[in-house]
């Protein structure tokens, strides 16, 4: 990225609408939410343009001393900004030079304190009456992108939110309602039927923790990271439900896509001295052979919270990715009647011993008959501005990490970069 500074020459006395020219542009450069920084440097001596000495010295000391402002900034904003500063600055001089930024760090965290939560959420949201069904709450996550109802009551506040562990873990839902995306209408109005009589009030998660839209975006990540949540909705100053925030909203801030209501550039990295995928990924996580049974494959992603599993082979290298969802859609492709498992009480591993001989038939008998190979990885020297690139770009939550041989090192999530973004993971 190419960087410009602005250097403006004038003195302590100068004002501008009653505050020190200094301190006024300083609050301007701050307000911009640009990815600048801004140095006052008082002078002890200097002279002016009509003769006039000032000193700092004993003998004379002067009202009027000089001083120097230096804004550094990307060169994309330095019209803009110099259009405003040449307003501002009613006695001195401004000067405009190109410069060589080979490193642009932030140490504390790459989110500013002065954007609001109102800024960046995803505006009026879809949301669900207290008064609604969970088959109601299961059909609108169903074919949706986000993963969490806003519960609303008749005055419009919330009074919970519904995920997919509520819909799974209360009401007793037999899958994730994101994986009936590929099932017909009629089909999964046969599943949900019996939540038709559970209440959303029975099963939401409450009370809600909400954000006002007013709240500093990096009090709100905190408060994420803090109570473990991915999502907050967002309310107005009467209490009523206007937007929802989430991991994304922050992401697509971070990366400079327009969502963000504010004009602000982010620096190319603001990662503090945890600058690459290495420094913040989650090492460990549970892998499988290429020959691993499909039972094992199975049995292992019904009980990973994650609900995916990776594939290695012999050496640690990284051959693939299988999910939940690979699972359901590879099954239908291959006519295995897998809705008879969905709408039964059967888990998911049992049913998959059961059906081992149709499986078989099928040449489905291992992890690399159903793995897929077309994920996106990053290399574990990737810096994390660039991974936080590739997920807001790709939607991807998390992506797996490889060394420069390709063998498995670790996944890197949201949560992971996150922390790092709040300013809570310095390099160790």
């Amino acid at each position: 990225m190419k960087y410009n500074l602005i250097t403006i020459y004038t003195s302590e006395a100068v004002r501008w609408k009653g505050k020190p020219l200094y301190s006024a542009v300083c609050d301007y450069i701050v307000s911009l939410n640009i990815a600048a920084r801004c140095i006052v440097t008082n002078g002890i001596a200097g002279c002016y343009e009509n003769g006039v000495l000032a000193s700092a010295g004993i003998e004379v000391i002067s009202q009027n001393l000089p001083c120097k402002i230096e804004i550094i900034l990307p060169d994309r904003e330095a019209e803009t900004v110099l259009s405003t500063l040449g307003d501002m600055v009613a006695d001195g001089l401004i000067s405009v030079s190109e410069v060589d930024v080979r490193v642009s760090h932030v140490s504390h965290g790459c989110i500013p304190h002065n954007i609001r939560v109102r800024d960046i959420m995803t505006p009026n949201p879809v949301s669900i009456s207290v008064e609604s069904s969970a088959a109601d709450a299961v059909k609108l996550l169903a074919r949706a992108e986000f993963k969490g109802l806003p519960v609303i009551d008749s005055s419009h506040k919330p009074v919970g939110i519904v995920t997919q562990s509520d819909l799974t873990g209360k009401a007793g839902l037999r899958v994730r309602p994101q994986l009936l995306a590929d099932f017909s209408w009629e089909q999964v109005d046969d599943l949900v039927k019996p939540l038709g009589w559970v209440k959303v009030s029975e099963i939401m998660t409450a009370p809600v923790v909400c954000l006002g839209e007013n709240e500093k975006v990096s009090s709100a990540v905190a408060l994420m990271l803090n109570k473990g949540r991915k999502r907050f909705p967002v309310t107005d100053k009467n209490g009523n439900l206007i937007g929802m925030f989430a991991r994304s909203d922050v992401f697509r801030m971070v990366t400079g896509s327009n969502i963000c209501k504010v004009d602000y550039t982010p620096p190319e990295s603001c990662h503090g001295m945890a600058k690459f995928v290495k420094d913040v990924m989650t090492g460990s996580t549970e892998t499988v052979h290429p020959k691993a049974s499909i039972e094992e494959v199975i049995i292992k992603i019904s009980t990973d919270r994650l609900q995916r599993v990776v594939v290695t082979d012999d050496s640690g290298k990284f051959k693939g990715m299988i999910s939940d969802k690979d699972l359901l859609v590879l099954f239908l492709s291959r006519q295995i009647n897998v809705w008879e498992h969905i709408v039964s009480s059967i888990p998911f591993s049992e049913a998959a011993r059961t059906r081992k001989a149709q499986l078989a038939s099928m040449k489905i008998r291992y992890a690399s008959d159903v793995m897929k190979t077309d994920i996106t990885t990053v290399n574990e020297e990737t810096t994390i501005h660039d991974a936080v690139k590739i997920m807001t770009e790709k939607k991807l939550s998390r992506l797996p990490v490889v060394d420069s041989k390709g063998k498995f090192r670790g996944i890197i999530s949201q949560e992971d970069i996150l922390r790092v973004g709040a300013g809570e993971m310095p390099l160790n």
